[in-house]
């Protein structure tokens, strides 16, 4: 197996690092996504109103 052969050690952690980065990426989106989102609703009656009788 892979996980008893200790020169797959750097390969693996590499793997781990990967599987990190893709997280933080989808952490990243999901907390812009919510600040957006929060950002509409604080300025709710400032902004997307006037916007919305635009339409």
């Amino acid at each position: 197996m892979f996980e008893d052969d200790p020169t797959t050690i750097p390969a693996r952690k590499d793997i781990l690092g990967e599987a990190i980065n893709t997280l933080n990426e989808k952490v990243k989106e999901i907390v812009d996504a919510r600040d957006y989102l929060q950002w509409k609703i604080d300025n709710y009656d400032s902004h997307m109103i006037e916007s919305e009788n635009k339409l």
